[in-house]
């Protein structure tokens, strides 16, 4: 007597099914390659499910985004976060931003038990055409409450400019709508978190004034030197879903007796600012070709250069060691052609000296 053994068809997941959980409705097959773009969508709420072909399944292992055992499905439908409701309804997963990759391998016992059968795995893109974003920032006198005007990238606050160093920056949004902002202030992750505009570092108020309500602004006290603010937008409020395009400015905070408007920086004349220790800053040669010296007659301290081009952009940064007469250098070999200005400060903000420096 002779026989043939034959082993059974093993399990098999052949397809995935893309569902919108916020619908409960099928968009499609998922398949290699896909893209997901979230503004076709109410929400950023999907399930996935894996079909499986014609040999026995006794359960489904999902994994998602590198997490192996991200989900278990016992009962058909096999779903990436399980379903209620005799599978009419599927608890929803947000996908992530960027590239994402599923994996579902079908065993033929219970809770990814017994012979596992032959997996299928998808990689694909989520994306946005438009996400939110953060598009500028507008710094407020709280004192005054009023504008001071566009805080931007390198940017001046000289407080000889304001009575009290009390102020505010709102983060202006684009034109997808936003749910929160969440603000970096100066290495403190999460510093503050506005859910309703305007977004600003410290948050706000209203006041009423006899019949008229006005927005007022919780002050903040820059610290002297350099500061830098971040703002991340997000769709969800407290800084929750999808994270959009954020931007960050950083600035010097300073005091001393010079015009803080970048834009007005070519029109200074090179001075030292004296200090009532007969501080005096020499500079050489001007114009200067690669690199420049300078010395400071009482200084005991490094101090902070800064220089600016004539659009008023921070192109170099240096700490410049001229202690007692004995000379530091600034080397502007990479710089263009061109006049700029250099502003020198001490550890304390204080403004020592600014110069007119033309490079050739």
């Amino acid at each position: 007597m002779s026989f043939e053994v034959i082993r059974p068809t093993p399990p098999e997941v052949v397809s995935f099914t893309l569902v919108d959980a916020h619908t409960n409705m099928e968009i499609g097959a998922l398949n290699e390659g896909d893209t997901i773009d979230l503004d076709n969508y109410s929400q950023n709420s999907f399930s996935m499910l894996a079909n499986v072909g014609t040999a026995p399944v006794g359960s489904v292992v999902f994994g998602l985004n590198g997490e192996q055992a991200y989900h278990t499905e016992n009962i058909s439908p096999f779903t990436l976060s399980g379903d209620y409701d005799n599978g009419t309804k599927y608890y929803p997963v947000e996908f992530p931003i960027g590239i994402n990759t599923i994996t579902a391998t079908p065993y033929s016992g219970t809770n990814g038990t017994g012979e596992a059968g032959i997996p299928l795995t998808v990689t694909f893109e989520v994306f946005r055409t438009n996400a939110p974003e953060v598009v500028s920032f507008t710094l407020i006198d709280t004192r005054t409450n009023t504008e001071v005007g566009t805080l931007s990238e390198g940017d001046v606050i000289n407080l000889n400019d304001f009575r009290r160093n009390n102020f505010s920056v709102v983060a202006n949004i684009g034109d997808v709508e936003v749910g929160s902002v969440v603000f970096d202030f100066n290495g403190e992750m999460g510093y503050t978190t506005e859910n309703i505009a305007p977004f600003s570092l410290n948050g706000d108020y209203d006041r009423r004034r006899g019949w008229r309500t006005e927005k007022r602004y919780y002050p903040v006290e820059f610290e002297m030197g350099t500061n830098t603010i971040t703002a991340t937008p997000y769709f969800g409020s407290n800084g929750s879903g999808e994270m959009g395009i954020a931007l960050s400015v950083s600035f010097e905070v300073v005091n001393g007796n010079v015009n803080s408007k970048i834009a007005n920086l070519t029109n200074y004349a090179s001075k030292n600012i004296d200090d009532n220790n007969n501080s005096v800053v020499s500079f050489y040669p001007n114009p200067v070709k690669d690199v420049a010296y300078i010395s400071l007659k009482g200084n005991t301290a490094d101090l902070n250069g800064m220089m600016y081009n004539v659009n008023g952009e921070v192109v170099l940064k240096a700490i410049i060691s001229a202690k007692n007469g004995l000379e530091g250098s600034i080397d502007m070999s990479n710089l263009a052609q061109g006049m700029y200005i250099l502003l020198l400060t001490d550890n304390d903000g204080n403004l020592v000296s600014q110069m007119k420096i033309i490079k050739e």
